[in-house]
């Protein structure tokens, strides 16, 4: 028990650090702040359209969508680059020295990833705010859901980023996940209700964690009268709480088997296999 506090309070420390340090960081900062400008490009050309046969605006349906796609993204393939980039370069190796080394570094990217996440989340509702009047900054409800849906989201999807770092060998693996994953983020009802799909791909579908991620955040955000197209013709809160724990309480314990079963290259091997491949090849 004394190896996971220490594990857990070192690793919190850890992220709220690397958080300064991209906030410090011109190049960093720089990054994020195109990727959030990307996200809100299609909420300013939305401004003004309305969700067909609704009075809803088409920028409060948007929402959601935009806060499932950064939870994926960072949630996986952002964490599972920054894993294997820090594993070729021996970061990992050198860590694994130190007592509880690697486990403070995975607690401190997640919690990187996590405040990452959170602050883009609250980003794009805000701009929902200023964007729209079906959005409003006093609605508690809407913030009570997302206090509870966004951070199970992240527990539930965050360990299986890490997994996939901690097994993927090559920085290039990495973007040939990326496409499948985004492909089963889109099929995964992020941009509109399942309900057209044939009963044997919803039941797929609905295995996985985004289906119940994008249903949580549509939930959050659009009035209850959008319930009526989902599959349930509900919100379904009680089983997006079951499926996302469910998938949250396996990833976590998967990771640490993950972490042991990994190969983490110790400082100078890269430098010394390109050698060996060069020869080879000469």
């Amino acid at each position: 028990m004394r190896f996971i506090r220490v594990s857990l309070r070192e690793g919190l420390r850890r992220g709220w650090r690397e958080l300064q340090q991209v906030a410090r960081s011109g190049e960093d900062l720089l990054g994020n702040l195109i990727w959030v400008s990307a996200l809100l490009v299609p909420v300013w050309m939305l401004r003004d359209e309305v969700v067909p046969g609704t009075s809803a605006s088409a920028v409060s349906y948007l929402l959601p969508s935009l806060m499932v796609m950064s939870i994926v993204f960072h949630g996986t393939f952002s964490l599972a680059q920054q894993l294997v980039a820090d594993r070729h370069d021996g970061t990992l190796a050198r860590l694994r020295m130190i007592p509880s080394g690697v486990q403070t570094y995975l607690v401190g990217k997640i919690t990187l990833v996590s405040a990452m996440v959170i602050i883009v989340c609250i980003v794009i509702v805000l701009a929902g705010v200023v964007f729209t009047d079906d959005i409003r900054a006093d609605n508690l409800a809407m913030w009570g859901n997302l206090a509870w849906t966004v951070p199970l989201s992240l527990v539930a999807i965050l360990p299986w980023g890490a997994i996939l770092g901690l097994l993927i060998r090559s920085a290039r693996n990495v973007n040939i996940v990326l496409f499948p994953l985004l492909g089963l983020a889109a099929l995964s009802g992020t941009f509109a209700p399942i309900t057209g799909y044939p009963q044997w791909l919803q039941i797929v579908v609905m295995v996985f964690p985004l289906y119940w991620v994008a249903l949580g955040a549509r939930a959050a955000v659009l009035p209850d009268s959008f319930a009526a197209v989902e599959i349930a013709e509900g919100w379904q809160h009680l089983e997006t709480a079951l499926v996302l724990g469910g998938w949250a309480i396996v990833g976590l314990l998967l990771a640490p088997l993950a972490l042991r079963r990994a190969r983490l290259r110790r400082p100078g091997t890269t430098a010394k296999a390109t050698r060996e491949k060069d020869m080879a090849r000469a």
